[in-house]
């Protein structure tokens, strides 16, 4: 059992990296899900999308140390991570249109 805290240890980190790397992209073209010719302001939407990734590697570390105080239960933790983590892209490929304008020819 304790080869899923292991799993969700490992990506914590990963996320947190991934989440300052966004948070911090300033105006390069980072994100792969956004179409960067109707973005604007390429900086805002990266502060933005990185604050919600920066939310989901807090829930990965609280997720993380939970498996390991309640083993138990750490493949509901597993199962957990992978939903928020889904949810996350979702919300940010949903939330993302905020940030783009529509362009006329």
């Amino acid at each position: 059992m304790q080869d899923f805290s292991i799993a969700i240890f490992v990506a914590t980190p990963i996320l947190f990296i991934a989440a300052l790397a966004v948070r911090f992209a300033g105006s390069t073209k980072i994100l792969n899900i956004i179409d960067y010719s109707t973005v604007p302001d390429p900086n805002a939407l990266h502060v933005w999308a990185g604050n919600r990734l920066l939310l989901l590697a807090f829930c990965t570390a609280s997720l993380a140390a939970a498996s390991l105080l309640i083993p138990a239960y750490s493949f509901i933790f597993l199962i957990s991570f992978i939903a928020i983590t889904f949810s996350t892209v979702f919300w940010l490929a949903i939330g993302s249109s905020k940030f783009s304008c529509v362009r006329s020819n």
